[in-house]
């Protein structure tokens, strides 16, 4: 009888180990998945309005849908734009910073500052986690083994 539950047993928690370990390789603060164009991206669960791809984060917000210029910080350091006041992607209504060298950190503080285009000034703060692993586990491809 204990041989019998010995193969099934051991296959089990097997499985169980593997499905562990595939789980602890990715930030539990990102979903990852497929968009449209097949390509694997991360949501942050807590700012679902962030957006990761291996080139860039996008960010869409209430107070991005309405915003004339802005400029981006990330952990007090200028990232967009480098040189001048940038204009809103007005085909999707959001930023995206292609900038991967400032979003490598694991801890993020993303501030925006702009003005909408009633001329209101914008200031919106956000706190991202687990950036860099999020990163690591999107050149891996995490949405394959998804």
């Amino acid at each position: 009888m204990l041989k019998k539950l010995a193969l099934p047993l051991i296959c089990v928690i097997s499985l169980v180990s593997n499905f562990a370990e595939a789980q602890g390789n990715q930030p539990t603060s990102w979903k990852f998945q497929k968009d449209q164009d097949n390509k694997c991206v991360a949501q942050n669960l807590a700012n679902p309005g962030l957006e990761l791809m291996s080139q860039k984060l996008t960010i869409t917000t209430k107070e991005t849908s309405d915003l004339k210029s802005y400029v981006v910080s990330v952990n007090e350091q200028t990232v967009v734009p480098m040189s001048r006041v940038n204009l809103t992607d007005t085909a999707c209504k959001c930023i995206r910073i292609r900038n991967m060298g400032a979003l490598a950190a694991n801890d993020l503080k993303i501030r925006i500052q702009g003005q909408t285009t009633s001329d209101k000034p914008v200031e919106l703060a956000l706190n991202v986690k687990d950036m860099a692993a999020a990163l690591e586990a999107l050149k891996s491809d995490t949405c394959k083994k998804s």
